[in-house]
């Protein structure tokens, strides 16, 4: 009797083991949710959505968006922490996380906690101004800095963004002074600009280009060492580079560790499949995407050596009360 009942135990072990391996094999059976550390309309979003069509094909299941703006992505990622680590809730994790772990202002160690799956797209950053306004260059908005030193107001997507950074490096390079006016977010900070509350905006090119090319806006310089192409993705619209600027925004998919190796493995793939999708590449250059895939191993080496950069920029330019540290 005694040996039946430890037989039996056995293979009640065993059945749930296997039936657990049998549920991480079936992954996923039901909506993946990809977690967007940023408001509706902004550059994450917009990437976010961009993929949502392709996501049923090669993740087996749709996949919503959940908007979580706030701390320029670190809300969401600190949320995303409390959350079960069963691979049905992804999340963005972009260069302004990074930028705030490198300046000790996050809740914590975000490669303690979490491994990131792909790099899904860079963008470059830009200087943009309304049709109006009577900045036609970037010379122009230049001299009107260099003869008004702090009189000129710029948007950014929130203190210590990454598109804060950008801005500051320019002063930094140039000895020209501005007023900093954060928004949370690149669309409150495009608002703010349409509106008049400030002179210009450094902005993510994804967040800006149709309306370059509408004519509502207009680009002056970018600062990223890149072409710019149009929506077309093959005119270059002959867009100067900010001596001295050479940063842009990139855009990634993570995970927290401890969700099941197969698991994170299926994500990482399917992240592949849509990443290389020749489909989904047109929508992203259309819309004014690099998408610059790369695997868990390259991405997570490319965080690492960019958290260095990041560091090495504001101790050299002397960035760290400007940004908030």
């Amino acid at each position: 009797m005694k040996k039946r009942l430890v037989s039996l135990m056995v293979l009640a072990l065993c059945l749930a083991l296997c039936g657990g391996a049998v549920a991480q094999t079936d992954f996923p059976t039901k909506e993946i949710t990809y977690l967007c550390g940023y408001g509706a309309g902004g550059s994450s979003d917009i990437q976010a959505r961009l993929m949502q069509p392709y996501a049923e094909e090669y993740f087996g299941q749709p996949m919503v968006v959940e908007n979580l703006g706030g701390a320029g992505g670190c809300t969401a990622l600190t949320d995303f922490n409390t959350r079960a680590a069963d691979g049905y809730t992804i999340s963005s994790f972009n260069t302004t996380p990074l930028l705030k772990y490198v300046m000790g202002q996050t809740d914590f160690d975000y490669f303690e906690v979490f491994d990131f799956l792909a790099c899904v797209i860079t963008t470059p950053i830009v200087v943009v101004v309304t049709a109006d306004s009577p900045y036609q260059t970037i010379e122009e908005l230049n001299a009107a800095a260099q003869e008004n030193p702090e009189m000129l107001l710029y948007a950014s997507a929130g203190a210590g963004s990454i598109t804060h950074l950008a801005a500051e490096l320019w002063q930094s390079q140039s000895g020209l002074k501005f007023t900093h006016v954060p928004f949370n977010g690149g669309t409150e900070a495009l608002t703010g600009l349409l509106n008049g509350s400030v002179d210009f905006e450094v902005a993510s090119l994804s967040e800006v280009l149709t309306k370059h090319e509408e004519g509502s806006l207009r680009i002056l310089a970018s600062c990223t060492n890149t072409t710019i192409l149009s929506t077309d993705g093959e005119t270059d619209l002959n867009i100067p580079v900010l001596e001295g600027c050479d940063v842009k925004v990139i855009q990634g998919v993570c995970v927290q560790k401890s969700v099941p190796e197969e698991i994170k493995a299926k994500l990482a793939e399917a992240l592949k499949g849509i990443c290389t999708d020749e489909r989904y590449l047109a929508d992203m250059k259309q819309a004014g995407y690099d998408v610059d895939y790369m695997d868990r191993e390259t991405f997570t080496t490319y965080l690492t050596e960019s958290a260095a950069d990041f560091k090495a920029i504001v101790d050299e330019a002397g960035l760290a009360d400007e940004i908030g540290a």
